[in-house]
């Protein structure tokens, strides 16, 4: 398995910043478009798990 992307989060301006790794810029571009596409379907499950998370949580403190 090769690290192909790295997300760094910048605290002072509270961003996280995708930079690609030296292995990431060496591929084909097919082969770069397949792996951001199965990136990006994987981080939307995570924010979609997270988003149900907080949301729940959120629904349940207020109640009436």
């Amino acid at each position: 398995m090769k690290k192909i992307i790295s997300i760094n989060y910048q605290e002072m301006s509270e961003q996280a910043v995708a930079r690609p790794q030296k292995a990431f810029l060496e591929m084909d571009d097919v082969i770069k478009m397949d792996c951001l596409n199965d990136a990006i379907y994987d981080l939307e499950e995570m924010r979609k798990d997270l988003n149900e998370k907080m949301y729940h949580q959120y629904k349940k403190k207020n109640k009436c």
